[in-house]
């Protein structure tokens, strides 16, 4: 469950959108992905490179 940071002002819809699509732009640009194109970010980014960039983004998974 993600909300809303009084602090960035910025939603949790907002978070949620736009942090995965830089990590990837990111990953992308510096070469670390393996497979390139139109395909589902889940199978483009492992998650070992994915979930420390969110972490690094006071984002953190509970993973059940």
């Amino acid at each position: 469950l993600d909300r809303q940071q009084n602090k960035t002002s910025l939603t949790a819809m907002m978070r949620m959108t736009a942090f995965p699509a830089t990590i990837i732009a990111t990953l992308a640009a510096s070469g670390r992905l393996e497979k390139t194109g139109c395909i589902p970010q889940e199978l483009a980014v492992k998650p070992s490179l994915f979930i420390p960039e969110l972490k690094k983004r006071n984002i953190n998974l509970i993973i059940k």
